[in-house]
């Protein structure tokens, strides 16, 4: 069982004067800490036996009672299931959890958080009987024995180093706010709160925090093993941000030398197709909405919303960050929507591609193609259809045209009346006849502008 009675002391000459009793006193211990010998985390698991019910639970020996038994001794009485109905955080063997028994039924917390560590913990006391009872101990001999053995932690967990998040002072975001009246002094420094994280065991984690009274959720992947704060280089990043700039939230960020050195370098976040590394870009995303702005500063536009006190862009300060290697957005049976009251700004460091198996409709009231074309004198794209009639009606008059022979009037290129083979009439009427509509090739049946 999990929750158990244990006999405390004789108590002290005080307590007696109160309590009248110098005997050991038994006091139920409703959570008694023991070490994890089992998992079960999936139908594949080796311990499930086709009861859904046994999913996430654990097999466990408890380091206070009476049944104490080896890890390879645990059976069904020694079962133990999640506490909490919709959140657990399924252990490994070898881990230090707290047993517990609540009406009849024997429920698990934890891992323990003994060195904490967001990767393991070892269970001190398990370690510590395990390593008296190995032969030899006292008879001048040992036996080989790994660390994992003496910890009882599975062969097949992978253990390695993982920082722990850590909250730094942040200047901008933890003095300045919408509420200035919150501001406090530099002894704060010491004073901030912290926040509420859920860290998984090999660099992912959940934030949900605040900078002064300015809310934020960060969900980072893929971090750095060595990282003690989420950065816009971690393998994917979303942040939810209410104040502050994408640059201000993360003011701890790296990115791996370029000499392929073991090492991370500052780093500040900058927009991928304008950080393009094979080559210098030449249509860099930032002149373009510069461009578009009337010319305004991109560094204002694209890396400082989000503080109105560094650059008054806007009267709203909440944004969505998110970065990966690579992201996919799939709306696998109905459509996409893309919205913005200002602008969309679509940037690449190489290509950009759109296919449709229908039609590509563009509705706008002035379409440029090239930047240079926007804030230079212009010219439009010709209108087939238009320019098809105008010269059908040019061969006309050509072929109408005639001149004066011998006071007889001959139409153009004629030798005689009528016209002789290969005369200028010949190759305007097959001029003519390749202008007409719908047996040309210059005008476009899968392509169309706007009439003006």
């Amino acid at each position: 069982m999990g929750s158990t009675f244990i006999s405390i002391d004789k108590i002290d000459s005080e307590s007696k004067k109160i309590f009248g009793d110098t005997r050991p006193q038994p006091v139920y211990m409703q959570f008694v800490h023991g070490i994890v010998g089992e998992v079960i985390t999936s139908k594949d698991s080796a311990g499930y036996d086709g009861n859904d019910r046994k999913i996430n639970s654990i097999l466990a020996m408890p380091h206070i009672g009476k049944n104490i038994k080896k890890l390879s001794m645990l059976d069904e009485s020694n079962r133990y299931y999640p506490l909490f109905r919709g959140m657990v955080d399924t252990p490994v063997t070898g881990d230090q959890v707290l047993l517990s028994t609540i009406g009849g039924v024997q429920y698990y917390l934890g891992p323990v958080n003994t060195i904490n560590s967001p990767n393991w913990n070892v269970d001190a006391d398990y370690k510590s009987r395990s390593e008296t009872r190995l032969p030899g101990r006292a008879g001048g001999y040992e036996k080989s024995v790994s660390e994992r053995e003496l910890s009882g932690l599975s062969d097949d967990f992978k253990k390695m180093k993982v920082s722990r998040l850590e909250k730094f002072y942040n200047e901008p975001l933890d003095r300045l706010g919408k509420d200035e009246g919150v501001a406090g002094t530099s002894s704060d420094v010491a004073n901030i709160h912290g926040d509420m994280v859920f860290e998984g065991r090999h660099g992912n984690s959940i934030r949900i925090g605040s900078r002064n009274i300015n809310p934020y959720i960060v969900f980072s992947n893929g971090r750095n093993s060595n990282s003690i704060a989420e950065g816009t280089n971690d393998g994917s990043i979303l942040g939810m941000l209410e104040y502050g700039t994408v640059r201000e939230h993360f003011p701890f960020d790296l990115q791996p030398d370029p000499s392929g050195q073991y090492m991370y370098i500052p780093y500040k976040w900058t927009l991928a197709s304008d950080d393009f590394k094979d080559q210098t870009p030449t249509r860099i995303m930032a002149n373009l909405v510069s461009l578009v702005n009337n010319g305004e500063e991109a560094n204002k536009l694209i890396y400082s919303y989000g503080n109105p006190t560094l650059e008054p862009i806007s009267n709203s300060t909440n944004q969505t960050f998110i970065s990966s290697d690579r992201i996919t957005i799939n709306a696998k049976q109905e459509s996409l929507f893309f919205s913005a009251f200002r602008d969309i700004n679509i940037g690449s460091g190489k290509d950009i591609t759109i296919s449709s198996n229908r039609d590509i409709v563009i509705d706008a009231e002035r379409t440029f193609l090239g930047a240079s074309q926007y804030s230079e004198p212009t010219q439009g794209l010709i209108m087939g259809e238009n320019l098809r009639s105008i010269l059908e009606e040019l061969v006309d008059a050509l072929m109408q045209a005639n001149f004066q022979c011998q006071g007889a009037p001959l139409k153009l290129g004629s030798m005689a009346s009528g016209g002789a083979p290969g005369s200028m009439e010949q190759k305007l009427t097959g001029i003519k006849n390749k202008l007409t509509k719908g047996s040309n090739d210059f005008v476009s049946k899968k392509h169309f502008i706007e009439l003006n």
